[in-house]
């Protein structure tokens, strides 16, 4: 095994200088992809334990201890979410000087005012919809980098193939014959490149992938939240 990464490190050494930057460049992908996969499973592991807790709590208090629940719980998804609906809710409807609990029952009112009451909430219906959209670009951070490197790797790995090829007919014609001491290092440097492409894109397009689909399950557990929430809201706003 030894032997075998001392002969790809010195194919690496003494390849050209169009190799040894088409490697660079897949290595500098490679390292940037590595350190967006590790960024984002630590963001996805954080925030499904915040889901998980917030759910507990959120169940077992309700809406009127939400301000209880978000001092718990001050970051992740659903309680950033929670605070942009509670904040427009508070502001809408004049709360925001209630010492007691986050949420009173509102006086009955007439025709008039339910076309307020439903004005207002449709902009705590609006906070909610953009707190949410800003949660999936924060899940989404980095993720077309991924998709970039998963792209572009085969690529330049398929352009250094070329290259190396062509350097392979290049000493062919110099020396007026095909042999094994004509056509090696040019075979060899492109095998190589070939190899850094493809071994830059496939992690990153797995990861890409995977953490595509966990984005999209952030986002349907926030629609489902904030329509929870906005059912909540609704119902104190009526009574």
């Amino acid at each position: 095994m030894n032997d075998w990464t001392a002969n790809v490190a010195s194919l690496i050494l003494t390849a050209g200088p169009l190799a040894k930057a088409v490697v660079l460049i897949l290595l500098l992908f490679s390292v940037v992809s590595w350190t967006v996969v590790i960024d984002r499973w630590r963001y996805f592991r954080s925030a499904a334990r915040h889901i998980a807790r917030f759910r507990d709590l959120f169940n077992t208090r309700g809406l009127v201890n939400l301000n209880a629940v978000l001092k718990q719980l001050r970051g992740g998804p659903l309680s950033r979410v929670a605070q942009a609906g509670m904040e427009e809710y508070e502001l809408s409807f004049h709360r925001r000087a209630n010492p007691g609990p986050a949420l009173e029952p509102l006086p009955a009112a007439g025709t008039g005012e339910e076309a307020r009451r439903q004005a207002l909430l449709d902009n705590v219906e609006r906070a909610v919809v953009t707190a949410i959209e800003e949660e999936m670009a924060m899940a989404e951070r980095r993720l077309p980098f991924l998709a970039t490197t998963a792209s572009v790797g085969p690529l330049l790995g398929l352009f250094g193939t070329v290259w190396g090829i062509m350097g392979s007919f290049m000493a062919i014609g110099a020396r007026g014959q095909a042999n094994i001491q004509a056509v090696a290092p040019g075979i060899a440097e492109a095998l190589i490149v070939t190899a850094a492409g493809l071994a830059a894109a496939i992690p990153a397009a797995v990861a890409y992938n995977h953490y595509l689909g966990r984005a999209r399950g952030l986002e349907e557990e926030l629609g489902a939240f904030g329509r929870e929430l906005l059912s909540a809201f609704a119902r104190e706003a009526m009574r």
